[in-house]
């Protein structure tokens, strides 16, 4: 490879790799993720999520229970129930919001709905956890 064919690679290379670095810079904000009702948790990925914030009203409990199918049951075991909500502050724009549930209570579908709502847009209504 002659001198003028490695220095067209490195051009390139280097357009490559400061692409890459504007992508990393302009990357997203890290998500929130909060232990509803609890004190904080890691989980087994090594994620932490924060000790129970931004919330009003509800209920909490922290009771252990047979929780199925993850390998972090102690995240589900604080919960906070009730009429309550959530004020999380998040950079204007899109977002996307996951919901993770494990039915504590009920033990059969239709006997606990609830809805949820976010920015006032109704997200899911009568929605049954068990059934789920």
């Amino acid at each position: 490879m002659g001198d003028s064919q490695l220095g067209r690679n490195r051009a390139v290379w280097a357009g490559l790799i400061e692409k890459l670095e504007a992508r990393v810079f302009l990357s997203t904000a890290a998500p929130i993720r909060i232990d509803a009702g609890g004190p904080g948790y890691t989980d087994t990925a090594g994620n932490y999520w924060t000790a129970d914030e931004y919330s009003s009203g509800g209920a909490v409990t922290d009771v252990p229970y047979a929780v199925n199918a993850t390998s972090d049951a102690p995240l589900y075991y604080s919960r906070r129930w009730g009429s309550f909500s959530y004020n999380i502050p998040v950079a204007s724009g899109p977002c996307t919001l996951n919901l993770y549930f494990s039915e504590s209570r009920d033990d059969g579908a239709g006997e606990r709905l609830f809805n949820v709502s976010a920015a006032g847009t109704t997200l899911l209504s009568r929605f049954d956890a068990f059934a789920t």
